[in-house]
């Protein structure tokens, strides 16, 4: 660009104290070739001054860079005509260091223009909309389909009429709803198996409604404190791990009664004295565990007549006479108990292990389990009452200890049933 003269007016604001120490410069160039400006980042610097303006450029006592531009352009075109082939405008801010900025007077303020919609969109921060899961839908409960198409209703639940076995469990069901549910179980010719654990209904009027439909009815009772089984349980243990628990007493025993099922039954760790009901309600028992009592009168043992495993460990028994008549016996630990006689075990042709650890059975008497049963295992010397393989290694042991977690009576035990009888010891 060529140019053949050039005017320059310069806009400086007088150092006023040290409050205001940025001084703009403000040059404009006419037909003149301006040299090339240095590179660098240059932005604009508002420019504050309370300084008097010289009269012919009267403007506001406080302005920014912006408006000191156009203020001096006007000057310009005011001036004597001047022919111009090029204007460049260019503003260099000398600024001190940084310090801050004195307040704008009310002519000064300058008041930002508002976004338009879209620029405050691509403002925003984003994020990323995600359509709401939609519900999970459950099928609808289907009735279920019976032989001859017939079906009744209970609670908002339809059954085939041809179903053996109803369960209700969990459906709480008042007194004042039990003609509807025998009106139900009538409709019901092939129902053997009506299960009603938890239902609210009190063991006794339970027992009732098993009486009045002659079909088997199952629920739950509790046993002690904090333990509960099925009526139609099969096998049943305490399985105690940390000896917290508050023990059970001889009255605990008494829902027993509801329990005939029972061909196992582990109820050690306890503080029971009194055996009746066990013998009373479950006479078919072939495994009782009912080491760590206080047991110490055996006599109701005795109507325990297919009884293969017993254990009695750490009780106060003197007396097995009541055990001579238990002729199916194979499994017996009869450890720290004050007992002396031993000759009615000697009854028992299937008998494979004896554990006497810590009693007052003399050498003699030990002598004569082992000739008696030759090939059993007698343990009499030890340092505990389970020890040298009572429990873990022993087949019939590590089936018992499934048989509490799956409720059901192993083979390791049912053989000795089938030899009972095959040896004429069932009479």
């Amino acid at each position: 660009m060529k140019a053949s003269k050039f005017i320059v007016i310069a806009a400086a604001a007088a150092a006023i104290g040290a409050a205001i120490p940025t001084v703009a410069l403000m040059t404009f160039g006419i037909e003149k070739e301006l040299p090339e400006m240095p590179t660098g980042k240059y932005e604009p610097v508002a420019v504050t001054t309370t300084a008097a303006l010289p009269k012919e450029t009267t403007a506001a006592a406080s302005t920014t860079a912006a408006e000191a531009t156009a203020y001096t352009t006007a000057a310009l075109t005011a001036a004597a005509p001047v022919q111009t082939t090029a204007a460049a405008v260019t503003t260099v801010a000398v600024t001190a260091a940084p310090v801050t900025e004195a307040p704008r007077t009310a002519a000064a303020q300058v008041t930002e223009a508002p976004k338009t919609a879209a620029a405050q969109e691509a403002a925003a921060p984003r994020t990323e909309s995600k359509p709401a899961p939609a519900p999970e839908q459950k099928p609808a409960a289907q009735p279920v389909p019976a032989e001859d198409g017939s079906t009744v209703t209970y609670k908002g639940k339809q059954f085939s009429t041809d179903i053996a076995e109803l369960d209700l469990s969990g459906k709480k069901i008042s007194e004042a709803e039990l003609p509807e549910l025998k009106e139900i179980a009538a409709k019901l010719p092939n129902l053997q198996k009506l299960i009603l654990c938890d239902c609210g209904l009190s063991n006794e009027t339970l027992a009732n409604l098993q009486n009045e439909l002659g079909i088997r009815v199952v629920w739950r009772v509790k046993l002690g404190t904090q333990w509960s089984l099925r009526t139609d349980a099969v096998a049943f243990s305490v399985l105690i791990m940390n000896y917290k628990h508050v023990r059970m007493t001889s009255a605990d025993l008494e829902v027993l009664k509801y329990c005939p099922d029972l061909l196992a039954l582990d109820l050690g760790h306890q503080a029971i004295t009194d055996l009746s009901k066990i013998a009373e309600y479950l006479p078919n028992l072939r495994l009782l565990i009912l080491a760590d009592n206080q047991i110490s009168d055996l006599s109701p043992l005795a109507n325990l007549h297919h009884l293969h495993y017993l254990e009695l460990f750490v009780n106060r028994v003197t007396d097995l006479s009541p055990l001579s008549g238990l002729k199916e016996l194979v499994d017996v630990n009869i450890s720290y108990n004050p007992i002396s006689d031993i000759s009615p075990l000697l009854n028992a042709p299937m008998m494979q292990r004896v554990w006497l650890e810590h009693t007052n059975v003399s050498a003699d008497g030990v002598n004569q389990l082992r000739e008696t049963y030759p090939e059993a295992k007698i343990v009499n010397v030890g340092k505990g009452s389970v020890d040298q393989g009572w429990r873990w290694g022993n087949a019939r042991y590590e089936q018992m200890m499934k048989m509490w977690y799956g409720n059901f009576y192993g083979d390791e035990f049912r053989k000795y049933d089938d030899l009972a009888a095959e040896t004429g010891l069932r009479g």
